[in-house]
């Protein structure tokens, strides 16, 4: 199964990696929106020990982000932040 997380907030997003982790969850991509990768520093640490691709995204609303999730048969989306995950995003995993 694969499972990827978009959030707007790089530390949130290192806490939701680390709980996932302790539970036997690990992401694959862990998408960051509308954020510049050096605000982000920690997160390309934590990246390469916890081994999820890290990706930078200017919206939820891209096209880019939809395609990327059904091209690589993404199982679930989990999204942290206030932003709820758009339909299209829904509708490009395969839960």
């Amino acid at each position: 199964m694969i499972i990827d997380l978009v959030s707007t907030d790089a530390l949130s997003a290192i806490q939701l990696i680390y709980a996932a982790k302790t539970r036997g969850l690990e992401f694959h991509t862990v998408w960051i929106v509308n954020r510049s990768p050096s605000d982000c520093r920690p997160l390309f640490d934590y990246a390469r020990i916890g081994r999820f691709e890290l990706r930078f995204i200017a919206s939820h609303a891209s096209p880019d982000l939809a395609n990327d999730l059904r091209a690589r048969g993404v199982s679930l989306l989990m999204q942290i932040g206030s932003v709820m995950i758009r339909k299209e995003l829904r509708e490009a995993t395969s839960i």
